[in-house]
């Protein structure tokens, strides 16, 4: 599953990401990428791409996500 490390992510970017998601640990990236459901991995691109400024971008993982309480959630921000 596609996630925030296929996208050259930076550690600036993992920490405003971070902030933005709270219990969650991103920053192992062995531990990030064997631990989540694909929403999440979704969920935490359409974030990714907020934070770049990349709204366009954002809303096409925002599309691919399944869970509809997610959506709403994520499309508040």
């Amino acid at each position: 599953m596609e996630n925030i490390y296929n996208h050259d992510i930076s550690i600036t970017e993992i920490r405003a990401l971070s902030k933005m998601i709270p219990g969650r640990k991103i920053d192992d990236k062995f531990k990030y990428i064997n631990s989540l459901p694909d929403d999440l991995y979704l969920a935490d691109l359409f974030r990714l791409y907020l934070i770049r400024g990349d709204k366009q971008k954002a809303e096409l993982y925002l599309n691919k996500i399944e869970d509809n309480m997610l959506k709403i959630f994520l499309a508040e921000i």
